[in-house]
């Protein structure tokens, strides 16, 4: 299960980021964290947007041993 970990790494090693409102990759790693992403978001009929970017880098900040998918879930 991917955890908060997972998104600070790849966000603060500049692999991940937001790019024209969608998240982009730049690497292997960080194009897996995107599509696994995606398909939690896409699975729930959620929305990403930037400021939904920015509530996760700040939880995930905090608490970077939380499950993705929940902070994913609980910021949309």
């Amino acid at each position: 299960m991917l955890t908060c970990s997972n998104w600070n790494e790849e966000r603060q090693n500049g692999s991940l980021v937001l790019k024209g409102g969608g998240l982009v990759s730049k690497s292997e790693n960080a194009s897996l964290l995107a599509a696994y992403i995606k398909g939690v978001v896409d699975a729930t009929n959620k929305v990403i947007t930037p400021n939904s970017i920015k509530s996760i880098d700040r939880i995930c900040g905090a608490n970077p041993e939380s499950k993705l998918v929940k902070v994913v879930l609980g910021v949309n």
